[in-house]
């Protein structure tokens, strides 16, 4: 018994597109939807310094932790500083902003350049 052939199927070759990607002007290999790609990293916290512990809080073992948002400099420093949630002890509060002005951030870089951000940062106050 012979088993019959199979039937070949023909493929045809891909067609090109009717209407090509128009180019960017100044990269003539990158499309123009590509070339307006934004890229933009958040600042981030390169270097704290350790806040002090307010002796007060210390000897009475609390702890605690506080928000705070920072306007960073395209420098790396910390402009402003502003508690966005508070330990509830105005002493840690005001340490942690006190360190985080003494910090230093790698700073939000738009397409690979240095530009002010905003940053988001929770100290945190443990006993050890």
């Amino acid at each position: 018994m012979s088993v019959p052939p199979r039937a070949l199927k023909t493929v045809s070759p891909l067609k090109s597109p009717q209407s090509p990607v128009p180019l960017s002007a100044a990269n003539p290999a990158v499309p123009e939807s590509a070339a307006a790609l934004v890229v933009d990293v958040p600042p981030q916290l390169d270097h704290l310094v350790k806040p002090r512990y307010p002796s007060r809080l210390r000897h009475l073992g609390v702890t605690g932790s506080v928000m705070v948002d920072c306007k960073i400099s395209a420098q790396g420093r910390c402009l402003e500083a502003l508690v966005v949630e508070s330990s509830g002890h105005q002493e840690m509060d005001d340490r942690a902003v006190e360190a985080l002005r003494q910090a230093h951030f790698q700073p939000r870089r738009v397409n690979g350049q240095p530009q002010e951000g905003q940053a988001t940062i929770t100290v945190q106050f443990a006993l050890e």
